[in-house]
């Protein structure tokens, strides 16, 4: 049996689900906002964007895992099958997984919140205070640790595929403007008392959909570049080595 995966659809898939949750986000806060109704049995806590533990976000962990998955069995082929390749290429990949991971569990239990507020604490402390468009103080060791990943995987990136590079670049651009650009624009009226209100909420929804298009964007590019260095990827489940591997020989 033959497994064919279409970049292309999946992303199609990615891309169709994620506007659906939008959309219910949408009709609940227009629900709340409008009439009033801000429960709905616990359907618009259900699909509200800002929330935590529930399905969008859990569906925003579960995009992060996919390319995490993605970009961990890349490294693992790399390495395994490419034994003439630079030990750093798999690296970067495996290194890329991590984050990947990293973000997955950061949208199910938000501990950049959590280490924000660490940050405001330490700011308060030497007599400071965060406001404005920094109000949300996790956005500087963030924007601190994109640089970071940038220039670490600069030349890996410039190595890669051109289309595939534009893709991943484009992902990357698209998700911070999300997670990072529009909490620029929250901040400063949470700080004033307007928590939820409509400008919020319509910042809010643009900076969940923004992430959600930029990972949906980011496995699309993973995908391309498997399509391209192994259009013919075959998984085999058995627990019998083949004849030319190995571990033919052996048995577990």
């Amino acid at each position: 049996m033959v497994i064919r995966i279409s970049p292309k659809r999946i992303f199609i898939f990615l891309i169709g689900v994620s506007s659906a949750l939008v959309l219910l986000h949408i009709l609940g806060q227009v629900s709340r906002l409008a009439f009033g109704h801000g429960q709905l049995f616990g359907l618009i806590a259900l699909f509200n964007l800002e929330e935590e533990t529930n399905i969008p976000s859990f569906w925003s962990s579960f995009l992060w895992v996919i390319a995490a998955a993605i970009a961990a069995a890349i490294a693992a082929a790399i390495a395994r099958l490419s034994r003439n390749a630079p030990r750093r290429d798999w690296l970067h990949w495996y290194g890329l997984a991590a984050i990947f991971y990293l973000f997955a569990m950061d949208e199910t239990i938000q501990f950049h919140e959590r280490l924000g507020g660490l940050f405001a604490k330490l700011l308060r402390m030497e007599g400071l205070h965060a406001s404005g468009s920094l109000y949300y103080v996790w956005i500087i060791p963030a924007l601190i640790f994109a640089v970071v990943v940038l220039l670490a995987n600069a030349q890996f990136l410039l190595k890669l595929p051109r289309g595939v590079m534009l893709l991943m670049v484009a992902a990357g651009a698209i998700f911070i403007t999300g997670s990072v650009g529009f909490e620029l624009l929250e901040g400063p009226i949470d700080e004033a008392g307007g928590y939820m209100n409509l400008l919020y909420t319509g910042y809010v929804t643009c900076e969940e959909a923004f992430e959600m298009a930029g990972v949906s964007l980011l496995i699309l590019s993973l995908l391309r570049y498997v399509e391209i260095v192994a259009p013919e990827v075959q998984i085999a489940v058995s627990d019998i080595a083949s004849p030319g591997s190995p571990q033919a020989n052996s048995s577990l």
